[in-house]
């Protein structure tokens, strides 16, 4: 099945890179997400999501600040060598392309995958794994994206709704923390606040 075919590619490229934060571990996670999403919206291609959020990363293998469009770019050229239609190709490409906090996706699928992938800031396992390795990205990620996420940057009310659950989850997670790394973060981390 092309579908597979097309994962499974996505999923090598994801094991070359020595990042657990944006591996497949992340799209998995995100993939809960993005499917809870797209509940409430039927119209979504399921496949095509499925698809995009597999491929939405794999661009980090390259150095350089703009991995969407690298990955976007890969996704397409790949698709069409599997035997996905031009069209398939062109829409996972729209739907990768502007995931970043500061682009704004112009298609449903598009919209659900960055909601998705901008959630996963906040699961545990991500926590666990940003203190065990001492990874600042995810802290100052964190404290520059999570006060304007809920009402600034989701585009769905579950998406808002599911923010709000796996917020609290978090605020209650670093308050029990008492990881040495943490400490020196936690009281700017407790204070963020989510804009209205």
């Amino acid at each position: 099945m092309k579908k597979d075919i097309a994962i499974k590619k996505a999923r090598e490229y994801l094991g070359q890179a020595d990042d657990i934060s944006h591996g497949g571990a992340h799209v998995e996670s995100m993939l809960k997400f993005a499917r809870q999403i797209a509940s409430h919206n039927p119209e979504t291609n399921i496949d095509l999501l499925e698809i995009a959020c597999w491929w939405h990363d794999v661009g980090r293998l390259y150095p350089g600040d703009n991995h969407e469009s690298i990955s976007a770019k890969m996704a397409r050229d790949e698709l069409k060598k599997i035997g996905f239609s031009a069209d398939f190709a062109e829409q996972a490409y729209l739907a990768i392309v502007n995931h970043d906090m500061s682009d704004e996706p112009t298609t449903l699928e598009g919209k659900i995958l960055k909601d998705a992938d901008k959630l996963d800031y906040l699961p545990i396992w991500r926590w666990e794994d940003c203190i065990q390795r001492k990874a600042m990205m995810g802290i100052n990620a964190t404290l520059r994206n999570i006060p304007n996420l809920r009402n600034h940057k989701l585009h769905f009310e579950i998406s808002k709704e599911m923010f709000d659950k796996l917020f609290a989850n978090w605020r209650e997670f670093i308050k029990n923390d008492n990881s040495e790394f943490l400490s020196k973060y936690k009281e700017d981390l407790l204070n963020i606040k989510v804009n209205d």
